[in-house]
């Protein structure tokens, strides 16, 4: 999980609640005068939107939000509400019929897998190395730091606007981290097998919490997932390895025709190991953290 920068990316026209006749507006318009009638059945079409997706994948770069693994070769991606628009669990206790007002608003959607999003049985690795089996994947868990912050409704008074809209939930905290507004960096750390684990570094407790909190719900250590980050640390680890030999080879060549060949391989080598560094590769933010560490003081990247 990263940071997204999410500027970058204009916000879909279809999701401009400051246009009263947008298709976001319409929708609510019609959610609110239904969301209190018992029984009322309540559709949502707009966040499924092809212009929202085609939006979503270019800001993220065709992968998940939350574990960054490329899903456009191997299956489709969910449009994910991170506060769930239908009724939201915290356990198996029902504690709300859901942020309705929030299913068509840009800044609550992302794009994921349907393996961090959908509940469902999997096998994934604990921290201690054994593998375990049981339910992960959001679905409609949403667990506040304080269960007394939660907004249960919009105020029907206010206008309707990108703004209103957006804010009406900034004085909750999500137990669960958010990769368009948190610093989720500083949450994670990576074992050698590409098992990702709470930071040591974290001191304050919240924190921990979130961390481990978002490790667990999203299945981040699903077993799938931890085989395929390993294999991008081995690729790490074998030009680490390359690019600390040809350094230590240049430092003891007498040759300067020898030690010019050996510099230009290890730009080449350096060059490899920061494409691996870039936004649009999987697993990007573990790469950053082991890298960095591993050439501390060695090579700046």
């Amino acid at each position: 999980m990263r940071k997204v920068d999410c500027s970058k990316i204009d916000r879909p026209s279809c999701l401009d609640y400051d246009d009263k006749s947008s298709p976001a507006s319409k929708e609510l318009k019609g959610v609110l005068e239904k969301i209190d009638l018992d029984g009322a059945k309540i559709k949502y079409q707009v966040y499924k939107n092809l212009e929202i997706k085609y939006s979503l994948e270019k800001l993220f770069f065709n992968k998940c939000a939350y574990c960054e693994t490329n899903y456009s070769i191997i299956q489709p991606v969910d449009i994910e509400h991170f506060r769930p628009k239908a009724s939201v669990k915290v356990g198996k206790k029902v504690v709300s019929k859901g942020y309705y007002w929030l299913a068509a608003c840009w800044e609550n959607l992302l794009p994921s897998c349907i393996d961090c999003n959908r509940t469902r049985n999997i096998d994934f690795v604990h921290a201690d190395s054994r593998t375990l089996s049981g339910k992960t994947g959001k679905g409609n868990q949403f667990e506040l730091v304080d269960e007394n912050e939660r907004i249960l409704k919009f105020n029907h008074r206010k206008k309707l606007s990108n703004v209103n809209i957006s804010s009406s939930v900034d004085k909750e905290q999500a137990l669960l981290l958010n990769p368009r507004f948190d610093e989720v960096d500083e949450y994670f750390d990576y074992s050698d097998e590409g098992v990702i684990t709470v930071s040591d570094g974290l001191t304050c407790d919240i924190k921990r919490d979130r961390a481990q909190s978002s490790i667990e719900t999203y299945g981040l250590n699903r077993v799938e997932l931890v085989f395929a980050r390993k294999q991008v640390l081995l690729l790490i680890d074998n030009y680490v390895f390359l690019l600390r030999k040809l350094l230590r080879y240049i430092d003891d060549e007498q040759s300067s025709k020898h030690r010019a060949i050996l510099e230009e391989f290890s730009v080449y080598v350096t060059k490899f190991i920061r494409t691996l560094l870039t936004n649009e590769k999987p697993y990007c933010s573990m790469s950053r953290k082991i890298v960095r560490k591993r050439l501390k003081g060695i090579v700046d990247l």
